[in-house]
């Protein structure tokens, strides 16, 4: 390992380190603007420079390996004056006054939040004044003026596009930006254009972010050292007064979140210190809309004469009991929704053995197809991120991760840049990556894939190219398949499956599902299927696990509408979302959600549950990793976490649990569920038997079955401009 000495201190630095990074591990200060650990050396603001004993010139410390012996002075007054010089010069063209102002401390003692106004003119007025790293070098150089004519730009504030405001006479042009979106993202929607004097971060011909590709996932906000990209919703909400870090629930890859709570609301969502590839559009801007939305139900109802009237906590679970033990087991049916936490999960399942019935399922359009593929092969390699990126070649199968999970293109994109092949098979996805290799809309996935694995048994040999022989051809080396729900469409999906987990076994291949809801996997996990439970003996008692209900999984003509069960002889049914096309034979109806819905007109009782920031517990990644869930705020109003609603339901029906918390339930799961735990529902196709008429919306579009663009006006103007909605 090299050694070298930084101002007097001997540093041991790791092979192929740089100057700064090896300061920075050594607790040496070298100010710099332009850099960040996760991208490459750029070498633009020049504050890093450095004198190297043995060198002419000054060096930047950013982009100059150590090397053994070296000796390095980063704290001496000539390379200091030159800093001064440099950062004066890109001082002169931005708003600086608060920066060099004697009186700034006492000033935000006593302004402790930024005043809003629709343009940044100084500190007092930026979003990100206690942030900023242009004030952290300035201090540390000691700058108190500038010495050079000050030139403002008024540069035109770009404020009408969803999420993101861009005031460029805040830019200092480090180009931390551009290098994220290509480096990290590989979407390249903003670079340096013009020349000279004239130089900004734009886009192409000046064109609305919406039109040039940006996928609005923040990461060049986030990465901003000035306040020239900011949100647009929450960028005068202040300091926050906590930060808690807990998992983002909107879809499965369950990336880790910073939650910024002031006053008790959320007003930031970032991503956790260690989340390298950033979060999606989803996790980064809507978050706090979602959750402080003001169609939260709020309030217990029960539904008398017609009118549905707010009641407490008591005096609904007391009359829901009491409706639902007046039902045979066999009358009531259950739906989760795949965004509940794995203890919620876990907590209804129980509760509806506990009450004899197996008239269970989850609303996805993936969970029962994939049931046999993820619980019955023991050989079958699943996969986690970190095959995306080691792969040599990914195949994406039957879904649109520009929706259903977001972030698997920034390591799809790293997989990419060491040389991996990426393929995309599907028939629905209208916003393709710039980098692939092959694109196929298939007619039908089933006769496509069988003629991909008949290709791969043969060793790629085939007498005709097609495009089924060519995308074979591919899969060389490590090779990773990610599948959605789009596999599952026009029939054949359970089957289209089991033969991408037979070219996965045949090619020792990763499988990962881009499941429909944020926590498919831990509610199929709980055991949440007819005919299916944890390998914990009789949940409730031995007789409940015999009385299979007709409530059975279907195949799916398309992906815009998802008929799933079978309601035959249902009475009773409690749901967790909204549904659409409940039969007329159901005579009670419990919701239990998060909005106001149309559904909440139907129902006769109305259980408020929390939202997925509101709760502890933990969900389940794509990749089978157990991720926490920690309570940032309090539930809204009278709302209760899932599992609570419940536990307390199956009290008042005569079934104690005695979880007083979710980590109760945890740990009876820990006990309870073994590797492999259970059985696919078999569907019966008996006369009078399925008759699908409920239907989900598409899960990678929602939040509890509810779509994040009936909410959050931002996401939706960005589907309709992507061509996801008319």
């Amino acid at each position: 390992m090299p050694i070298l000495t930084i101002d007097g201190k001997k540093v041991e630095a790791g092979e192929g380190d740089t100057i700064l990074l090896a300061a920075g591990k050594a607790g040496i200060y070298i100010p710099t603007l332009c850099n960040l650990p996760q991208l490459p050396p750029f070498g633009g603001c020049r504050m890093c420079l450095v004198k190297v004993d043995g060198m002419k010139k000054y060096v930047p410390s950013c982009a100059t390996p150590v090397r053994d012996g070296m000796v390095v002075h980063t704290n001496i007054e000539e390379l200091n004056r030159l800093r001064r010089n440099i950062l004066e010069l890109i001082l002169s063209e931005h708003p600086s006054a608060c920066i060099v102002c004697s009186d700034r401390e006492e000033c935000f003692k006593y302004h402790r939040e930024p005043t809003k106004a629709g343009r940044i003119t100084g500190c007092r007025f930026c979003p990100v004044r206690d942030e900023c790293e242009l004030y952290e070098v300035a201090k540390y150089l000691g700058i108190d003026e500038i010495r050079v004519p000050v030139e403002y730009r008024n540069m035109q504030l770009k404020r009408d596009e969803p999420f993101i405001e861009r005031d460029y006479d805040m830019c200092i042009l480090c180009g931390r930006c551009v290098r994220t979106c290509d480096e990290i993202r590989g979407v390249h929607a903003i670079d340096f254009t013009h020349r000279g004097h004239e130089t900004v971060i734009g886009t192409s011909f000046d064109e609305p972010l919406i039109e040039s590709g940006c996928i609005f996932c923040g990461a060049c906000v986030d990465v901003c050292p000035t306040g020239a990209l900011s949100e647009k919703r929450t960028k005068w909400g202040g300091t926050a007064d906590n930060t808690v870090q807990t998992t983002c629930a909107l879809c499965p890859v369950s990336c880790s979140l910073d939650i910024e709570v002031k006053w008790d609301s959320i007003i930031k969502s970032l991503p956790s210190v260690g989340e390298e590839s950033g979060l999606c559009v989803k996790g980064r801007f809507t978050v706090p809309i979602l959750v402080d939305h003001p169609d939260r139900l709020r309030y217990p109802m029960i539904r008398e004469d017609g009118v549905l009237k707010p009641v407490s906590w008591d005096e609904a679970i007391e009359y829901a009991a009491g409706k639902l033990k007046s039902y045979r087991p066999e009358e009531v049916a259950f739906i989760i929704t795949p965004w509940m936490t794995n203890e919620g999960a876990y907590a209804a399942q129980k509760t509806a053995r506990a009450m004899g019935t197996d008239n269970m399922g989850i609303a996805s359009v993936m969970a029962a197809p994939s049931m046999d593929v993820f619980f019955g092969s023991a050989h079958l390699k699943k996969g986690n991120i970190a095959d995306i990126e080691n792969a040599d070649a990914v195949i994406i199968a039957g879904t649109d991760l520009n929706l259903s999970a977001p972030v698997l293109l920034a390591h799809i994109y790293r997989a990419k840049k060491k040389g991996a092949k990426v393929a995309v098979v599907d028939n629905h996805a209208r916003k393709l990556p710039l980098y692939i290799d092959m694109s196929v809309s298939p007619e039908n996935y089933l006769s496509f894939f069988g003629e991909v694995a008949e290709a791969v048994k043969k060793g790629g040999e085939a007498k005709k190219a097609t495009e089924a022989t060519r995308l074979a051809g591919m899969m060389d080396g490590k090779v990773c398949i990610i599948f959605g729900d789009g596999i599952f469409s026009g029939g054949g999906g359970k089957e289209v499956l089991a033969v991408l987990s037979d070219i996965a076994l045949s090619l020792d291949a990763t499988l990962l599902p881009a499941w429909d809801g944020g926590n498919t996997q831990g509610v199929m996990d709980a055991g949440c299927m007819t005919g299916w439970l944890p390998g914990c003996r009789p949940l409730s008692d031995e007789d409940a696990r015999k009385r299979i209900g007709k409530f059975f999984g279907a195949e799916l003509p398309d992906r815009g509408s998802n008929p799933i069960y079978d309601c035959t002889g249902i009475k009773a049914m409690y749901l967790t979302q909204p549904v659409t096309g409940v039969p007329e034979n159901v005579e009670f109806l419990i919701l239990q959600d998060v909005y106001q819905s149309e559904l909440a007109d139907m129902a006769d009782v109305i259980f408020p549950a929390a939202a997925f920031t509101e709760e502890e517990g933990t969900v389940t990644a794509l990749d089978g990793s157990i991720k926490p869930i920690a309570r940032c705020t309090a539930p809204a109003d009278m709302s209760m976490e899932d599992w609570a609603i419940f536990s307390r339901l199956s009290s008042a029906m005569g079934h104690d649990f005695g979880y007083r918390n979710a980590g109760d339930i945890l740990k009876e799961m820990k006990l309870c569920m073994t590797a492999d735990t259970g059985r696919g529902a078999e569907k019966e196709t008996g006369e009078g038997v399925y008759n699908p008429v409920i239907s989900i919306p598409r899960g990678e579009l929602c939040y509890r079955g509810t779509e994040i663009g009936g909410k959050v006006e931002d996401f939706a103007e960005i589907l309709k401009v992507w061509g996801y909605h008319d």
